[in-house]
């Protein structure tokens, strides 16, 4: 069973890339088995294009995808088979965290040591465990189908994983009470709808909405959070997450909490294509995001029709809340688009503070160096950032991205061609160094 671990242990040091995940995510995939093992079911060329390949719908174009192009695995690879000087027997009694250093070890006798600053994912053969640890590591092995792969990466990255509102629900007895049980998040597997025609063991679907803004991989554009402009109510689109090219939210933010601004509805849109292949129909999925004292985080909940379905996991998704002060109500549904009905009762001033898993802590603001750019920094340093834009133009040789005399390319993001003075681009690289410790929220 598929399990998330915090990182407690030494010998690999958790990352300090700080979401939102820009640009490249570089990860070494090592492939081991023990004295005893029988010969792998397939070759490292099947676990390159599993992980690392593009075009073979694989972990790469996962990630390219759920990311809407924001992030990669640019500097990844993966190695092996090296053979650890132990016994399958042997390996089954070690931690899980000493499984993962015995085939790091077995790597470096092997000659290939693994680069500073990258995560590592162990793959074995035969089969000891699957577990991701917190922003650091994952742990599979040689028959492991891609959804459970994307799933351990997504731990390896900081995500947690996704509940449901149900009270009786329990997928296994060590886990929590409504734990896995939104099949059409990634962060369920492996209790999610899975695309069977897929390649590697077939499709995973999308992390939900809250745990793609999680990443920062959702531009500001396509967030509403309701009435942080003073309109409580509202009639929107939807465009399905697997359709960014429609018009229309990606995620919409009920807020309704005016103690915790981290404790609010999402409601999103799902269509059964691309990557959400596998889910029965289209549909509109309501969360609530809120605190779990348990794992000390805030996790999603799908909310459940419960009644005769309590318990059973099985309860349709609310397709409506009326419930706090807020109302949510689907109107219509179409292709890539749906129609809901929302209001709050919060006061506009507390919908405000509402800013999503990426709030910067006082004093920082975001940079918005473009849509995406949730790496928070001082006010200063932010209009300083919508200067540079403004006079992006004029510091460009014409036809090209080359700077003029006496400018650089800013490089707050991949991409990021902005000409700025060379003190900017060095105030740029230390705020994208430092983004998790400013969050309100810090990541792991």
């Amino acid at each position: 069973m598929i399990a998330a671990v915090t990182l407690v242990a030494t010998g690999i040091p958790a990352q300090g890339q700080a979401r939102p995940f820009r640009g490249a995510i570089p990860w070494s995939f090592l492939l081991c088995k023990f004295s005893d093992s029988p010969t792998p079911p397939h070759d490292v060329t099947y676990y390159r294009n599993m992980t690392i390949a593009t075009g073979t719908n694989g972990l790469r174009d996962y990630v390219r995808s759920v990311s809407y192009g924001t992030a990669d695995l640019v500097g990844s690879s993966v190695h092996g088979w090296y053979t650890e000087p132990h016994t399958t027997a042997y390996e089954l009694a070690q931690g899980r965290w000493q499984r993962l250093l015995d085939c790091q070890s077995a790597a470096a006798a092997g000659g290939y040591t693994v680069p500073s600053g990258q995560r590592i994912y162990v793959l074995t053969s035969p089969a000891v465990d699957l577990v991701g640890f917190e922003n650091t590591a994952a742990l599979g092995n040689d028959n492991v189908a891609l959804p459970e792969l994307a799933h351990e990466f997504g731990h390896g990255i900081g995500l947690s994983h996704s509940f449901s509102n149900d009270p009786g629900y329990r997928n296994a007895t060590w886990a929590q009470i409504g734990e896995y049980d939104n099949p059409w998040d990634l962060m369920s597997a492996a209790n999610v709808y899975v695309d069977p025609t897929a390649a590697f063991g077939g499709g995973p679907p999308l992390l939900d909405a809250h745990h793609i803004d999680e990443m920062g991989w959702l531009p500001k554009s396509r967030i509403l959070t309701l009435a942080a402009d003073g309109v409580a109510t509202r009639t929107v689109t939807l465009a399905a997450l697997t359709h960014p090219e429609a018009s229309g939210y990606l995620l919409a933010r009920v807020p309704f909490d005016g103690s915790d601004p981290f404790h609010f509805y999402t409601v999103e849109y799902r269509s059964p294509d691309g990557w959400d292949a596998g889910i029965p129909a289209g549909i509109v999925l309501i969360n609530e995001v809120k605190y779990d004292a348990a794992d000390s985080a805030y996790h999603t909940y799908l909310l459940r029709t419960l009644g005769a379905f309590s318990g059973t996991g099985n309860g349709p998704p609310v397709q409506s809340v009326s419930s706090g002060g807020v109302t949510i109500s689907v109107v219509s549904t179409a292709g890539n688009q749906a129609t809901v009905s929302l209001h709050t009762s919060l006061a506009p001033a507390k919908a405000g503070l509402v800013f999503g898993p990426n709030t910067c802590a006082v004093p920082y603001v975001w940079r918005e160096a473009d849509d995406r750019d949730f790496v928070c920094v001082t006010p200063a340093t932010r209009a300083q950032a919508h200067a540079d834009n403004a006079a992006a133009g004029s510091r460009h040789v014409s036809g090209s991205t080359t700077c003029k005399q006496g400018y650089v390319w800013r490089e707050a993001f991949p991409s990021d061609y902005v000409c700025v003075a060379v003190s900017v681009r060095t105030q740029a690289a230390t705020d994208n160094g430092q983004a998790g410790s400013r969050l309100m929220k810090p990541n792991s």
